[in-house]
């Protein structure tokens, strides 16, 4: 794994952002992944919108299709892409 996305992109994808999946799809899964704060970061947003219901189910689904792993800090020597790339 060389790349962790950050929450940026996280949130781009789930807002269906082609610019952000095209980008993304240039990279080999293998190669990103996402981290453990940023996916707390997303939970915690969710309770930003009037219905954090539907927000976190889109998010639980979107985690259940990852073509790339979630890693905790500290377990991998990588760099971070921020979006706007």
């Amino acid at each position: 794994m060389r790349y962790i996305l950050d929450t940026g992109w996280i949130i781009n994808l789930l807002a269906g952002k082609k610019d952000a999946a095209e980008y993304i799809q240039r990279f080999d899964p293998e190669d990103i992944g996402i981290s453990l704060v940023t996916v707390a970061e997303i939970y915690e947003s969710a309770f930003n919108y009037a219905n954090p219901e539907e927000h976190i189910k889109i998010f639980r689904a979107f985690l259940g299709n990852l073509a790339f792993p979630i890693y905790a800090f500290g377990l991998c020597s990588c760099g971070f892409l921020v979006y706007p790339p």
